[in-house]
């Protein structure tokens, strides 16, 4: 591939908030390394790292990286948190943060086009940073991970994500900024509203729509008694329902199914779905303003205490809670498993193993010293440093396991201390444990892990087939999410299902679906 980065320089182109902190919704496969302690919190070198990647200090004078990252739009970091200078003692390297929190997309795409580019760049998505990587922006990594990355690569074979992280040409061109655990897309229930009726959890779609109806009819809110409401308001609201559609076995986007991808909003059972979320709106079970609402007042009309149920992040379980305490003591929002479709089954997508990657730009004079950083931060001792920070200050060692001191359970306190943030990192097992202690967040993980199922793949796509991508993606989502509205408020009969198929691929869904399927078997080849 012509390399286009050296002829022109130039390109057409984040505990609810720790979410942001990390790579992004997702969670990671059991980490297979175990928890390493030493002195002063200090841990062993992990086993399979050669010596010249875990020397420290890295580096022998002092180096300093420039480094451009999405930064927390109200808790900006500094750099100044414990495990950073604690990080540049280890290592003698200094990080200077190049700061972006909103129009992080914008800055980056100038960044790229100016040509003049920083060490080491936070990307926008994985797919942008192997686009760009493959057009000569950033730094193929292979040979410096097998030289001076052996925990990187353990890890990401260890996760099994080492396909994922490939481009389209075989290449390796970020680190993973690997997600802790995941916080999935949950149905969520008012139990003071199900204990007033003296209702057990829905298991099942058909018990769902009947507590639905109880609430409705017993009025628990009086007049303005709203069942369920969903933020699905402008552009792919779809995914407000996408629980629904995976229990009748479709998807809100392209899915593998019987080895191949589909699209599942145009699969039989999408239709299935949208019939039911019909039902609960004709039946006044339904927010009739579902599709309305923007973000804020969808969360203004549920912190009224009026709402019996919503679907969104699980992690709205504590936000909510805590809201609707202050004028209702007794009000709690919490998760349930997800519902058993019409096959008996239950199940539930897996959140991303690994939410983005960081990548090197084409000029550093520094990959050597960035590259072994990173693999610093794969090693056990780096790992414990930024998921828990320092010993008898952060954490304390209780039964052989780390567990966090008081103060990280302060307001700000992860956000204080610097706990995962920014960097990649193979996050300790107990982290994520220890963030989520006693949180009806940790509720909702534990009633969906047995239930989850593996996410798609992330795919590799070439020039060509990105072009394809851009360029039929939003006609064909127009047409998806214009015929979503019209089925759900009855405005569209569903004898037109296949007028909605056929508009579908009028928009350009059949080459899109070729080039998921070409992506595909590339996948397979790995």
């Amino acid at each position: 591939m012509p390399n286009k980065w050296k002829k022109t320089g130039v390109m057409g182109l984040a505990v609810m908030m720790m979410a942001g902190v990390f790579a992004g919704c997702g969670t990671s496969d059991t980490d297979k390394t175990d928890t390493a302690k030493s002195k002063e919190g200090m841990a062993s070198p992990t086993a399979s790292a050669n010596s010249a990647a875990t020397q420290m200090p890295i580096v022998k004078d002092k180096l300093t990286l420039d480094f451009f990252i999405k930064d927390h739009a109200t808790k900006p970091i500094t750099g100044n948190e414990p495990p950073f200078v604690e990080l540049e003692k280890r290592t003698n390297i200094h990080f200077n943060f190049i700061k972006t929190a909103d129009g992080f997309e914008d800055k980056f795409k100038i960044t790229l086009a100016s040509g003049k580019l920083p060490d080491i760049m936070q990307s926008t998505s994985i797919n942008d940073a192997k686009r760009y990587g493959m057009e000569g922006a950033f730094l193929p990594l292979d040979d410096l991970l097998k030289k001076f990355g052996p925990n990187i690569l353990k890890v990401m074979k260890d996760r099994g994500i080492e396909k994922d992280v490939r481009a389209a040409d075989g290449k390796i061109y970020g680190i993973p900024l690997i997600n802790p655990e995941g916080i999935a897309h949950s149905y969520m229930v008012r139990q003071d509203w199900l204990d007033k009726l003296n209702l057990k959890a829905p298991n099942t779609l058909d018990e769902y729509y009947n507590m639905l109806k109880a609430f409705r009819d017993n009025q628990l809110a009086g007049k303005d008694t709203i069942p369920l409401s969903i933020f699905a308001s402008g552009a792919g609201g779809i995914y407000a329902i996408h629980n629904i559609m995976e229990a009748y076995n479709s998807n809100y986007e392209f899915m593998v199914k019987d080895n191949k991808y589909v699209y599942g909003p145009a699969e039989p059972g999408a239709k299935d779905a949208y019939a039911y979320v019909n039902k609960l709106y004709a039946e006044k079970l339904l927010d009739p303003e579902f599709g309305l609402l923007s973000k804020k007042q969808w969360e203004g009309k549920v912190s009224t205490g009026n709402v019996g149920s919503i679907i969104y992040d699980s992690a709205r379980t504590d936000f909510f809670t805590d809201v609707l305490k202050k004028d209702k003591p007794g009000a709690k929002m919490v998760a349930v498993a997800p519902l058993q479709g019409p096959d008996g089954k239950r199940h539930i997508m897996q959140p991303n193993l690994f939410g983005n990657l960081v990548v090197l730009g084409k000029d550093t004079k520094n990959a050597e010293a960035a590259v072994k950083f990173f693999n610093y931060m794969f090693s056990d001792e780096g790992s414990m440093l930024l998921s828990f920070g320092l010993e008898n200050d952060s954490y304390v060692m209780k039964d052989g396991k780390p567990q966090y001191t008081d103060k990280m359970y302060e307001a700000d306190g992860l956000f204080k201390y610097g706990i995962g943030r920014v960097l990649p990192f193979n996050p300790n097992p107990a982290m994520p444990e220890q963030q989520r202690k006693g949180t009806l967040t940790a509720d909702a993980i534990k009633l969906q892990a047995p239930y989850w199922v593996k996410s798609n793949p992330t795919l590799n796509f070439i020039d060509e087939e990105n072009d394809i991508i851009k360029s039929k993606s939003t006609g064909v989502n127009d047409v998806r999410d214009k015929y979503f509205l019209r089925f759900v408020m009855g405005e569209e009969p569903f004898t037109n299902w296949d007028k909605y198929v056929n508009d579908l691929k009028k928009a350009g869904l059949d080459d899109l679906l070729k080039v998921y399927n070409d992506a595909y078997q590339r996948y397979l080849k790995n």
